[in-house]
């Protein structure tokens, strides 16, 4: 499925930015992760955004 094109340009597809944006969710999920590890603030502050991710996927 590929969008549509402005100024003659086609953007990118949905399947490429779905891609990306799934790449960088998991990132930010191993961010947390071993932020949560290494034991930065309390780990309920550590867990919450991991497990935000988790449940939206």
């Amino acid at each position: 499925m590929m969008a549509l094109e402005k100024d003659g340009k086609s953007l990118r597809s949905y399947e490429e930015i779905h891609k990306d944006t799934s790449e960088r969710k998991e990132e930010i999920i191993r961010n947390f992760r071993s932020a949560a590890l290494r034991g930065r603030g309390s780990n309920r502050d550590n867990q919450a955004p991991y497990l935000i991710f988790t449940c939206n996927r």
